[in-house]
């Protein structure tokens, strides 16, 4: 009888490798979305606060 061992076949510690760095490479991808998106809205709010304030004003 064939002696088995619970390490992976060819080529499947590899697949497992490509997950994690496609999983990594995605959420560092959603990260740069989301700081992209902060920005601009900080940059919206400040320019409707902006108007608001002109608004007050007259």
């Amino acid at each position: 009888m064939t002696k088995q061992t619970h390490e992976p076949g060819p080529g499947r510690s590899t697949s497992g490798a490509a997950f994690s760095d496609l999983t990594k490479e995605i959420a560092q991808r959603n990260e740069r979305a989301h700081k992209e998106a902060r920005k601009l809205r900080t940059v919206r709010e400040q320019e409707q606060a902006q108007r608001h304030r002109k608004q007050d004003l007259l």
